[in-house]
């Protein structure tokens, strides 16, 4: 599963499921995701999109669909995602 999820809500925005966490799903999260904000007239210029350092979003396909398609701002965590209540 991969969730997109907005930081100050904490909603989730979009999200896919598939067996195994691969860049083509990544991509489809990204695209449901800046359709359904697009559709609310969000702006995705600029946006800020964090996450871990997993292969999936360090990927070339990955970071080039966010900085040069819609130049959004990428963030990493550096030791993983953590749940902190």
């Amino acid at each position: 599963m991969i969730p997109i999820i907005d930081h100050a809500s904490k909603m989730t925005l979009e999200w896919v499921v598939g067996k195994h966490a691969v860049m083509d799903l990544a991509l489809e999260a990204w695209d449901r995701t800046k359709l359904a904000l697009e559709g609310q007239g969000a702006k995705i210029k600029g946006l800020v999109v964090h996450h871990d350092q997993d292969q999936v979003f360090t990927g070339h396909r990955w970071v080039n669909q966010l900085l040069h398609g819609v130049w959004a701002r990428v963030s990493y965590v550096p030791n993983g995602a953590r749940y902190r209540p």
